[in-house]
């Protein structure tokens, strides 16, 4: 069960923004591409700059695919759930395109806290993380809703929950380890946007990044962005404080589905291609040439990566085919290498030259 604690809540949803990238700075580029375009097949990638992850498979990648409908989610998620008989469970009724399951968290009968946990082993100073949420809150929206949190030694400090706000629309990211920063900006513990969309009924894509602190000095990283777009400024980006003294400089675990206030009627969240890792280092889809300018973006997961070549096995998402996508590297700075056309696999189709000015991720 999850420790109880007098907290100071704001509204949550951030997105994180990047370091600037000196014009012309080097990244990767992808050359060539072969392999068959079809959902589940592997894509072997060449190029140059994709730099190095000695673990090529992400810490965690679900799509739920394959799990037996109403029953907990199995594949090593664990939970914290106030009530555990209405733990995470497979569902059926509220899919993405293309999916056949998705995660249900369960926030009925008054539970408020159903979380399918991750556990980071070894636990990370630096954590990247990209899933697809679909809140249905129907008529009475919660005051308060956290899609999830993470924790520096197992539900306990550093504590950094990622709460959602309907009224007004906006994202908070809340560092709860201080509740009171010992400075004023530019140090940071809690960042609130200004406005955001309706999310209720409608799936949305979350991606963030996360670089821990050293004690008590606002030298942390926090992004999030939301449908490809980042909502933290990049000067309150590189200022968060994390933890205090005596904590740990890392995270060991994420809750996903997490807390939410109770309504007369309940509510269920649900969740689809969670994917969890220690570094930016990753390979993506989507629909444009430029990385950053991409709205729609799905995740892959790589077998087998070195600096000149990587396989990925292909993972269209909710797009209808592959026709017409781009494949892009991203290295462990964040940096992005410009679209590779799928339409060029068997050859060699980069979009023209490397984008200048992009930022850089810590």
């Amino acid at each position: 069960m999850m420790k109880a604690r007098t907290a100071l809540f704001l509204a949550t949803v951030a997105v994180v923004v990047g370091l600037p990238v000196a014009p012309g700075a080097a990244g990767p580029i992808i050359t060539a591409g072969s392999g068959v375009l079809a959902q589940g097949a592997s894509l072997q990638i060449a190029g140059s700059a994709f730099g190095t992850k000695p673990t090529p498979a992400p810490i965690r990648y679900d799509d739920f695919e394959g799990g037996t409908v109403g029953q907990k989610l199995g594949n090593g998620w664990t939970f914290n759930s106030y009530v555990p008989a209405l733990d995470p469970v497979y569902a059926t009724d509220i899919l993405r395109a293309n999916s056949t399951r998705s995660a249900k968290a369960q926030f009925i009968n008054g539970n408020t806290l159903t979380s399918f946990v991750q556990t980071i082993s070894p636990p990370a100073g630096k954590l990247y993380m990209d899933f697809w949420v679909n809140l249905q809150f129907g008529s009475t929206i919660p005051d308060n809703y956290k899609l999830f949190r993470l924790y520096g030694t197992y539900l306990d400090y550093p504590d950094t929950p990622f709460q959602f706000s309907i009224s007004p629309h906006q994202f908070v990211l809340t560092s709860e380890t201080l509740y009171y920063p010992s400075a004023e900006p530019p140090y940071w513990n809690t960042y609130t946007t200004t406005t955001g969309p309706d999310w209720n009924g409608k799936w949305q894509h979350i991606q963030s990044y996360f670089v821990m602190s050293s004690p008590h000095i606002g030298d942390g990283f926090a992004q999030i962005w939301l449908n490809g777009v980042p909502q933290i400024g990049s000067s309150e980006s590189t200022h968060w404080m994390f933890r205090d003294t005596g904590q740990p400089p890392t995270w060991d675990s994420i809750l996903f589905g997490y807390y939410g206030y109770a309504t007369p009627s309940g509510y269920f969240t649900y969740w689809d291609n969670v994917y969890v890792d220690s570094t930016q280092a990753r390979v993506e889809i989507g629909d444009v040439p430029i990385y950053a300018a991409a709205t729609h973006r799905e995740i892959q997961r790589a077998t087998a990566w070195s600096n000149t070549s990587l396989n990925v096995i292909l993972n269209r998402g909710s797009f209808p085919s592959f026709s017409g996508l781009y494949l892009y590297v991203v290295d462990s700075n964040g940096v992005a290498s410009p679209g590779f056309a799928l339409a060029g696999v068997g050859g060699g189709s980069s979009a023209p030259s490397t984008p200048i000015n992009l930022r850089v991720i810590r």
